[in-house]
């Protein structure tokens, strides 16, 4: 896998594909931040910093490029991964071959000046980060449903306890709850939702276990028909 502006070097292809040849791994990362880098503008060398800290994050793995275009896959690699988002795939597809549990490494690459033309993918910053951003949340919603709505409904069960407490202690020093009565309604508010969120978490992790099968469904789908176009030949 490559990009057409020619920034990516294609003599390095070899070097690339050669830990998959050598049984070292299942998808290699061509690393910009690991090889030389001839150009690359402040605001992409921040937003793609940001980018494989959050993706290194969520998916677990150790890399420092998570928005390379400069990839390489076995075909068996290929099969496990899906590709939902609309947008990049660069994040989506390290967060599923990390639950996948293949074997990923990384080389340093050499990253060259833009001869022509302009990013179409990063041309605003903000848009960017936005659709990014929510193709990472998504994917590791999808894949780690309990933690997701662990960190939510947690994040409103405390907010509501540390809104509540100061109207236990009026009421426990006064035995009412005026002038506190719309903190109270807050605070119930804030604990009904969290602990309905966490509920939300508990059965989406419970429907994980149909996606791993589906996911498995799939992978050997496309592993029949690859086999079967292979015979046909």
């Amino acid at each position: 896998n490559t990009d057409a502006d020619g920034q990516y070097n294609g003599k390095e292809i070899p070097e690339l594909i050669k830990p998959i040849l050598e049984g070292k791994a299942d998808f290699v990362l061509g690393s910009r931040f690991r090889g030389r880098i001839e150009y690359m503008p402040i605001h992409k060398k921040v937003t793609n910093r940001i980018a494989t800290f959050v993706t290194r994050q969520v998916s677990g793995l150790p890399i420092s490029d998570a928005q390379t275009g400069f990839r390489a896959f076995t075909s068996d690699a290929a099969f496990h991964l899906n590709v939902m988002a609309d947008y990049t795939y660069v994040q989506e597809t390290l967060i599923q071959a990390a639950n996948c549990g293949l074997m990923i490494e990384e080389i340093p690459i050499e990253f060259r000046k833009r001869k022509g033309g302009e990013s179409r993918l990063i041309s605003n910053i903000f848009g960017y980060a936005k659709r990014a951003g929510g193709t990472i949340v998504t994917t590791y919603r999808d894949y780690q449903p309990l933690k997701t709505f662990s960190y939510i409904g947690i994040f409103f069960i405390v907010f509501g306890l540390i809104l509540g407490s100061r109207v236990l202690i009026h009421y426990f020093n006064t035995g009412m709850v005026t002038p506190y009565l719309p903190s109270a309604v807050l605070t119930v508010l804030l604990l009904i939702v969290g602990i309905q969120t966490l509920v939300i978490g508990l059965l989406a992790d419970m429907l994980k276990t149909h996606r791993r099968i589906q996911d498995e469904v799939l992978y050997r789908l496309k592993k029949m028909e690859s086999d079967n176009k292979r015979k046909e030949r």
